[in-house]
Parts: structure tokens; C-alpha cells; sequence
């Protein structure tokens, strides 16, 4: 029976970091979207910048 609890325990500890690591590459994910489109934002706005200069 020690070796069912044990068994147990490790299944419950797979089941969560498995659930960890799946929100941590949706979060992951996010930001890096967030990110992408703020660069895109700011090479945008000093593209205008560059053509008002001209």
C-alpha cells in the first residue's frame, strides 16, 4: 500500500507540473505576442517619423 500512495503522489505531482508548464507556455505565448506587436507598433511610428522628416 506504500508503494499505491507512492505512486499516487508522483501521478498528482505529474498531473500539476503538466498543468504548470501548460500555463506557463500560454502565458509565455501571450507575451511574446504582446511583445511582437509593440515592436511592430514602434517601427511603425519611426517609419512615419522618418517620412515627416524627409
Amino acid at each position: 500500500t506504500q508503494m499505491h500512495f507512492m505512486r499516487s503522489s508522483m501521478e498528482k505531482l505529474e498531473t500539476k507540473l503538466r498543468g504548470d508548464t501548460e500555463t506557463l507556455e500560454k502565458d509565455y505565448e501571450k507575451r511574446l505576442g504582446k511583445l511582437l506587436s509593440e515592436k511592430n507598433e514602434l517601427e511603425e511610428f519611426f517609419k512615419e517619423q522618418i517620412n515627416q522628416l524627409k
